[in-house]
């Protein structure tokens, strides 16, 4: 909904944000919390992600890459759909450039399993930590993460860097 990256803009006016988002309510709900006193660090695409990386920013350009709390997609027949699949992964880590950061964070503990596993077998990533990296204090808690902790669920994050 957009909460993530206004938090994260104010803190570090300095960097610039493009965030990309394919639920339209999450879109608006970004865009008037920009017109209400928002950061100008903050551009604003709506669609798929993926298709806007592959279109629009070159490899090797990227200082970051956040997801906090993508679809798990939980139903198996729904996996295709995940953003961070191997291949997926290997295309995300391919914007990033050398020393650039992929954060992920989940509460779905399987699909952090799976996203643990597929950077660790990418070769141009490199995990930050021995397993799930400590929530680090520049992540803003989320709706998503709030409503995991009232459900009994722990946010997992992996953070890892480019080669």
């Amino acid at each position: 909904m957009g909460e993530a990256v206004l938090a994260m803009a104010t803190a570090d006016p300095r960097r610039d944000y493009l965030a990309c988002e394919a639920h339209v309510p999450g879109v608006a709900n970004l865009l008037v919390g920009l017109a209400d006193a928002g950061p100008g660090n903050v551009r604003v695409a709506a669609g798929d992600a993926l298709e806007l990386l592959r279109r629009w920013v070159p490899a090797g350009t990227l200082a970051a890459v956040h997801a906090f709390f993508p679809d798990p997609w939980p139903k198996a027949r729904h996996h295709k759909r995940r953003l961070l699949r191997p291949d997926r992964l290997a295309f995300l880590a391919s914007r990033l450039a050398v020393g650039g950061t992929l954060h992920v964070a989940t509460d779905w503990a399987p699909y952090a399993q799976e996203i643990l596993a597929a950077v660790a077998a990418e070769p141009t990533l490199a995990n930050t930590c021995d397993g799930f990296a400590p929530r680090p204090a520049h992540r803003p808690v989320t709706k998503f993460e709030e409503r995991a902790a009232a459900a009994g669920r722990a946010a997992l994050d992996v953070v890892a860097v480019r080669r």
